[in-house]
Order: C-alpha cells, then sequence, then structure tokens
C-alpha cells in the first residue's frame, strides 16, 4: 500500500465539498475516491469488521451451545449446516440440536484461546480454538481443547456457518 498511514487517515478524513475531498498527495486538486492506497484501507477495514463480527458469532455460538438455546443456534447457521464431530460423525444441524436438548452433548463453560478468521467475498473461514467443560455421550464431565473448523456464506447481508469440524487441538 502505497503512502504513509497518516496520509491515508488524512485522505480519508478530509471533506472538500461537491467534488470530493482534497488529494492527500496533490493539494489542491480535488480525489474521486479511486486512489489505490484508500482503496485498499477500505478494503481492509471492511475486511477487519467482518473478521469481528464473525469471531462474535463464534461466541455467541458457544453462548448459545452452553444455554442449549436451539432457535439462537438456528439463527447462527445456514440451511444445510452439518457438523462433523471428531469421531467422524456427520449431522445434520435438526439431529445435532436434538442430541444437544436431549442431554446427549452437554456444554458448561467455554474460554476461548484462539479465532482465526479469513473472508473471500460472501464466503469465510473460521478456525476457533476453546478450553470446553463439557460431558457428551453420557460420559463424566471434562474440559476439552476443542477446535471448531467452521465455514461461512454471507447471504443477504448476513454471515451463517455453513459447517463445522470439530477436533481437539
Amino acid at each position: 500500500m502505497g503512502g504513509s498511514e497518516r496520509d491515508i487517515k488524512a485522505h480519508l478524513s478530509r471533506r472538500g465539498g461537491a467534488e470530493g475531498p482534497v488529494h492527500h498527495r496533490q493539494p489542491g486538486v480535488r480525489c474521486q475516491g479511486r486512489c489505490p492506497e484508500v482503496a485498499d484501507r477500505q478494503r481492509i477495514d471492511v475486511t477487519m469488521d467482518e473478521r469481528e463480527i464473525i469471531r462474535e458469532m463464534y461466541r455467541k455460538y458457544w453462548r448459545c451451545m452452553i444455554a442449549k438455546d436451539a432457535d439462537g443456534l438456528r439463527s447462527l447457521m445456514a440451511k444445510g449446516y452439518c457438523l462433523i464431530h471428531m469421531t467422524g460423525v456427520k449431522q445434520p444441524a435438526e439431529v445435532f440440536l436434538r442430541g444437544l436438548l436431549d442431554g446427549t452433548f452437554n456444554y458448561y463453560t467455554a474460554d476461548h484461546d484462539d479465532m482465526e478468521v479469513k473472508v473471500d467475498g460472501d464466503r469465510a473461514t473460521m478456525i476457533g480454538k476453546s478450553r470446553v467443560s463439557a460431558a457428551v455421550y453420557g460420559g463424566r464431565r471434562s474440559t476439552w481443547r476443542l477446535q471448531g473448523d467452521f465455514t461461512l456464506r454471507k447471504e443477504q447481508g448476513v454471515w451463517r456457518f455453513t459447517s463445522s469440524r470439530a477436533s481437539t487441538y
């Protein structure tokens, strides 16, 4: 990206009437918003905002898992969402949610260690790493270092999980 951070911030903050802001490199010349530095910076800002939205979705996902909030989880999932357990079992959303509600899967706490998000247009991936206290399949409560590899798609302006694969880290 050309220009210093200070130049770009100055460029983005100036106002210059109907013709646009004053160009950061050519004082007195009006900018039409087509400078590569500004376009790159705006893309970076949008991507950073999108990544934070996805991180918040992951945090909400775990809050819903702990609360056994099936409707909250459904609101995060795209039609056709499926989960692949660390055992390799692949479950559609409704089968997984039924297991959550009937006590097959019990989640108590989730402490997040890392959330790596990559956005590419209307698609994204996220790897979340969390220490989760859970009791599953009738086992005793334990703390697991769970990694969720999620895929996402933006549908009508809203991010949705399309799949997830659970493993440990």
